[in-house]
């Protein structure tokens, strides 16, 4: 949690409002908006760092 309340960019290029843990708390999931609907993407998440590449769900 960012006491600071501070927004930081941790995937380039990411434009999205949309933004979710998995229930584990080991993925973020977010959606890219895309012509004629959306892409979710998922990202490994370990301890407050990104842990793997980003990988389309």
């Amino acid at each position: 949690m960012d006491l600071n309340r501070t927004c930081t960019n941790h995937i380039p290029d990411a434009n999205t409002l949309v933004v979710r843990f998995s229930s584990d708390g080991k993925v973020i999931l977010y959606v890219i908006p895309a012509r004629g609907g959306a892409i979710i993407y998922r990202i490994r998440w370990h301890d407050g760092k990104l842990t793997g590449p980003v990988v389309l769900s």
